[in-house]
């Protein structure tokens, strides 16, 4: 109750002066010109008391927001992390077994098929894992057959890791993934030879509900919206739901064109984005991987109940002024 009224010191002094004003008129006779200024000033040292403390609810309402949305992104970020870190250690083994050579490959991917459909029943974030060449064909797939489409030169993951000589993971565009009929994007590793030359790829599917479901999964009191996104502000995933917010290019919001070349991660206000509402952002990068994740808190929901402290404290000014008066 004192976060709400206002502090204990401001409380005190403010009874001590109200009593001493009351005594003081009780004891003395004053003049009737007196007596009003007196009143008057009362007024006013209530308006302006009442002022600060529902100024100072609404200040720490909105900075209780900010740290919850720093930490639902900290729980975020370390979901997301958790889930794709899973699947980066299978590519990098059939990464490094491929560079051992066709023999090893073979064996390594044995292997991961087999703990494949226990895997998705633990986790069901990914799809088969396929090994493409270097022309961009598909040569294995986890599963037994190959399912994918015969050529994939054209993919961005794909002409990516030809280009690039990096080891790391590299993540696509958000496509509608024909096999599944949802949403997906792509996690994958750049597949060299023995001399280091560009060998193909080795991919994995990540399903987009799938994460947007386990964004939902984690509760705010204030609501609010999860956001996953690329480094360069391709939006891969938003929890709730929200029609055309996947695949949107986030590069001119404040987060990446100011935030988070400050800091990588923070908490900031914004006036609008797709919801239509007023949110207070917390926002991190993940170590491991180029995608920002974002948590957004609707500023009308954070302070619901300091409208209706607002009303309550508007009643008791005026019922107490009018007293004084």
């Amino acid at each position: 109750m004192t976060r709400i009224f206002g502090g204990a010191q401001v409380q005190r002094g403010f009874i001590a002066f109200f009593c001493a004003i009351l005594q003081s008129r009780g004891k003395r006779q004053r003049s009737g010109v007196h007596i009003v200024a007196t009143s008057a000033l009362l007024v006013v040292v209530v308006a302006i008391t009442f002022g600060i403390n529902i100024w100072s609810a609404r200040t720490n309402l909105l900075n209780d927001a900010e740290e919850d949305s720093q930490l639902l992104t900290s729980l975020a970020e370390s979901q997301v992390a958790s889930a794709l870190g899973t699947t980066s250690l299978v590519l990098a083994a059939v990464q490094d077994s491929a560079r051992r050579g066709s023999a090893a490959l073979q064996s390594r991917f044995g292997e991961i098929d087999a703990l494949q459909e226990e895997r998705r029943r633990l986790l069901p974030l990914e799809s088969d894992v396929l090994v493409i060449d270097s022309l961009g064909n598909t040569i294995m797939e986890t599963g037994g057959r190959i399912r994918a489409p015969a050529g994939m030169s054209d993919r961005d993951f794909f002409r990516h890791h030809r280009d690039n000589r990096s080891n790391a993971d590299f993540v696509g565009k958000p496509f509608l993934s024909t096999r599944t009929g949802h949403m997906a994007f792509t996690l994958s590793r750049r597949i060299e030879d023995a001399a280091g030359r560009f060998n193909g790829v080795v991919v994995a599917s990540i399903d987009i509900p799938w994460l947007e479901a386990t964004f939902g999964r984690l509760k705010s009191h204030y609501g609010g919206g999860f956001l996953l996104a690329r480094n360069d502000g391709i939006v891969l995933a938003r929890g709730p739901h929200v029609d055309g917010v996947v695949g949107k290019s986030m590069k001119d919001t404040p987060l990446f064109n100011r935030h988070l070349r400050e800091s990588p991660a923070g908490s900031y206000r914004k006036a609008r984005f797709a919801d239509n509402v007023e949110p207070i952002f917390g926002y991190s990068t993940l170590a491991n991987f180029p995608l920002v994740v974002s948590v957004g808190l609707n500023q009308a929901d954070v302070l619901g109940t300091w409208y209706c402290q607002k009303t309550a404290y508007a009643l008791m000014a005026a019922a107490l002024m009018t007293v004084l008066v």
